[in-house]
C-alpha cells in the first residue's frame, strides 16, 4: 500500500514482506469459512508442537498457554507469530544442524525482520558457518518473493514500516509506549535501544557460558526492539518458558495476568 497514515490507519493494509503473503495466498482459495476452520486448526496444532519441539513432556505445560490471551489473541487473527514460535523452537532443536538452522533463522527474518537477534546468537555461540547462513537465507527468502512481484514496494518499505509504526505505537507494548506518560516518545525510544543494546551484550556474554539462557535472552531482544509489539506477541514467550521450565510451576501462569 501507499506509505500514508490514510492507507495503513484502518488496520487492512498488506505491510509484511512478501513472504508471509506467498504463505497466506493457498488459503484464500477457499471459501472463508473453510479458509477460517483451517487456519485455527494449524494455529492450535502450531502452539502444541512447540513444546514437543523443545522437549517439554509436563502435559500441563501444554495446556496453560490455551489460557493466555497472547495465544487466544494469536489463534484469533490467525496470526504469523505462531509460526514464529515454532521457528523458534526448531532453530533451539536443531541448533547443531548448521543446513536446518541457517534455513530456519533466514525464515524467521523473512517474516519478521524483528527476528535478526539470533544472528547474534549464533555468533556468540560459534555457530559462525549458521549465522552466515541464517544471513543469506534470510536476504534470499525475503528478496526472492520481492523478485516475483517485481520488487514492488521495496524501495518504500522502509518508510512504509516508518508509518506503521507512527501509527500503531500508541497502542503497542513497547517500553517506549510505556514511558510515554512520562517522558518525550524520543526519549522512551533512547531507553529502548539502550537497554537493547545491553540484552544483546547479555546475549553474547552469555552465549559463551549458557547457551539456553543465551536464546532466551536472544527471543527477549526481538520483543524489546520491535518498533511495534502487539499482544500476540507475547505468544514467543512459550518458547521462553519451554526452554527455562520445562516443567509446569507457578511462573507458567504468570502470563494469565495479561488479560
Amino acid at each position: 500500500p501507499p506509505a500514508t497514515f490514510a492507507a495503513v490507519g484502518p488496520g487492512t493494509a498488506f505491510v509484511y514482506p512478501p513472504l508471509t503473503a506467498f504463505l497466506a495466498a493457498p488459503f484464500t482459495a477457499l471459501p472463508l469459512t473453510v479458509a477460517e476452520a483451517l487456519v485455527t486448526a494449524l494455529t492450535v496444532l502450531a502452539l502444541l508442537a512447540v513444546p514437543l519441539l523443545l522437549g517439554v513432556r509436563d502435559w500441563r505445560c501444554w495446556v496453560t498457554p490455551l489460557l493466555w490471551v497472547s495465544t487466544y489473541s494469536a489463534i484469533q487473527l490467525g496470526n504469523v507469530t505462531v509460526l514464529l514460535a515454532v521457528g523458534l523452537a526448531v532453530v533451539w532443536r536443531f541448533r547443531n544442524r548448521t543446513p536446518v538452522v541457517s534455513v530456519a533463522v533466514g525464515a524467521l527474518i523473512a517474516l519478521k525482520l524483528f527476528a535478526w537477534p539470533l544472528l547474534v546468537w549464533l555468533l556468540a555461540t560459534r555457530r559462525y558457518r549458521a549465522a552466515l547462513g541464517g544471513a543469506l537465507s534470510g536476504a534470499l527468502l525475503i528478496f526472492g518473493p520481492w523478485a516475483v512481484i517485481g520488487f514492488a514496494g521495496l524501495t518504500g518499505y522502509p518508510h512504509l514500516m516508518h508509518t506503521l509504526s507512527q501509527v500503531e505505537r500508541g497502542d503497542s507494548y513497547t517500553v517506549a509506549a510505556l514511558l510515554s506518560a512520562f517522558l518525550p516518545w524520543t526519549a522512551g525510544e533512547a531507553v529502548t535501544v539502550a537497554v537493547g543494546i545491553a540484552l544483546i551484550g547479555a546475549s553474547f556474554w552469555n552465549g559463551i557460558r549458557n547457551e539456553r539462557i543465551s536464546f532466551a535472552i536472544a527471543v527477549a531482544t526481538m520483543l524489546l526492539l520491535s518498533p511495534i509489539v502487539y499482544m500476540n506477541y507475547f505468544v514467543l514467550l512459550l518458547v521462553v518458558l519451554g526452554l527455562c521450565k520445562p516443567r509446569f510451576g507457578w511462573v507458567w501462569l504468570i502470563p494469565v495476568l495479561l488479560w
